[in-house]
């Protein structure tokens, strides 16, 4: 597996866009921003948003007292809610 993001035009099953993927950085849970302009996903101990116009990181949340971040949500992409199992 290549760890690159593919955005897929769900009515013809292009790729429309790609972006590069980083070893480090991978999730299974990837969210869109409500307005779509942004990713965002939880991987271990930080939360990572990627600027889907820029194709660029746009910020790393990192909480060096929390680990295992299972998932993110955030309701406006001010605030985010993470949790994990512990």
């Amino acid at each position: 597996m290549d760890n690159d993001l593919h955005l897929v035009d769900t009515a013809t099953l292009d790729i429309t866009k790609s972006y590069p993927g980083i070893k480090s950085d991978y999730s299974e849970k990837f969210h869109l921003s409500n307005d779509g302009k942004y990713i965002y996903f939880s991987n271990s101990g930080y939360v990572r948003v990627w600027d889907l116009s820029s194709g660029k990181k746009a910020t790393v949340l990192n909480e060096p007292n929390v680990q295992n971040i299972e998932d993110v949500s955030t309701p406006d992409m001010n605030t985010f809610i993470t949790y994990n199992s512990d």
